[in-house]
């Protein structure tokens, strides 16, 4: 997202997240102390709650939890202008169960120096494979390739296929065409 400085172009990335977060949970995209303030050409570490899983809205209060974290940078366009952009380049998002069992698990780290998959892929919680003899205990393991997941797509995923209900007094439906207006894809 743009903006004429750090701080506005930083504020538009995040406050669309934030606007969509609401929607299923309570909780604040919080900038980490170790990123040391909105800076340019560096990377930022948000989360929600402070990387702290956050309780969903749903039908029985307290059975999935979320936790969202992403990495944004941002970036100088023209210095003559001082228009700057801010832009995901990572992301770690996970749905838990009341026991903070991982259920399922979205990460795309391209930046980080492991031996952990740089590309954006899907974790199946050992909680749902539990019962398959496929892969002997290790399916949770297994990095299943995916695109890129924004945290719109992720409240989709929670609305629509996880049954998360959205902040009384809002239309779910009306909810969910303002995500797909935004993620474009649908």
């Amino acid at each position: 997202m743009l903006g004429r400085t750090p701080i506005e172009a930083y504020s538009s990335f995040v406050e669309p997240i934030q606007e969509a977060l609401n929607t299923i949970t309570v909780g604040r995209l919080l900038l980490a102390r170790e990123s040391g303030g909105i800076r340019v050409d560096s990377p930022l570490n948000l989360s929600l709650n402070g990387g702290m899983p956050a309780p969903l809205r749903s039908a029985a209060p307290g059975s999935m939890f979320v936790e969202v974290n992403l990495r944004v940078r941002i970036a100088a366009l023209d210095f003559e202008r001082f228009r700057y952009q801010c832009f995901q380049i990572g992301y770690w998002y996970r749905f838990f169960d009341t026991d903070l069992d991982e259920i399922v698990a979205f990460h795309w780290t391209p930046d980080v120096s492991s031996p952990e998959r740089h590309y954006p892929h899907l974790h199946v919680g050992h909680i749902v494979v539990r019962q398959s003899s496929a892969f002997q205990g290790r399916f949770h393991k297994l990095h299943i390739p995916t695109g890129r997941i924004s945290a719109m797509h992720l409240v989709r995923l929670a609305i629509e296929e996880f049954g998360v209900n959205v902040r009384p007094g809002m239309d779910r439906a009306a909810v969910l065409a303002d995500l797909n207006r935004t993620i474009g894809d649908a």
